[in-house]
């Protein structure tokens, strides 16, 4: 009986085992996942008014996914504003173009030795382009959180 009872939680470790790797490798992952959400910080969001130097669309580290960032100019300032995938960006009612003028509300934080905005939300013309909610949490995730909160 004895080891009967090893062997199930012998088992038991090998099966979760490569669960609890798989959970705590979460905060590796790309700019538009997880990694990025661990950087959003809801007590640094700001709100700027700036004009669109430049739309560069970027390749993950980890996949074949692609995300759209905003190189930015607000006064005498530039500063990078990563939006969100593509596929998600480029599917929204509201189309950004260079040298458009915007505002961009989102988290101010420091990424690569540079600060960043990280987009919540993009103001054109009176018309939103919703990103993340509150707490950084991307439209494009699918989770609860997302669809409860706006």
């Amino acid at each position: 009986m004895n080891f009967f009872i090893r062997a199930i939680w012998i088992v038991l470790l090998f099966l979760l085992i490569p669960f609890g790797v798989s959970n705590s490798q979460q905060g590796k992952g790309r700019m538009f996942g997880t990694k990025e959400r661990n950087n959003f910080d809801p007590a640094s969001v700001v709100t700027i008014k700036a004009e669109i130097v430049e739309i560069i669309k970027t390749a993950s580290e980890t996949g074949p996914s692609c995300g759209i960032h905003l190189k930015v100019k607000t006064g005498n300032d530039y500063i990078n504003v990563h939006l969100g995938p593509t596929c998600y960006v480029e599917r929204q009612e509201v189309k950004i173009k260079k040298n458009d003028n915007i505002e961009i509300t989102g988290s101010k934080v420091k990424y690569n030795g540079e600060y960043i905005i990280i987009a919540s939300v993009i103001k054109k013309n009176g018309k939103l382009l919703l990103l993340r909610n509150e707490m950084g949490i991307p439209k494009w995730s699918g989770s609860r959180a997302t669809r409860n909160k706006k």
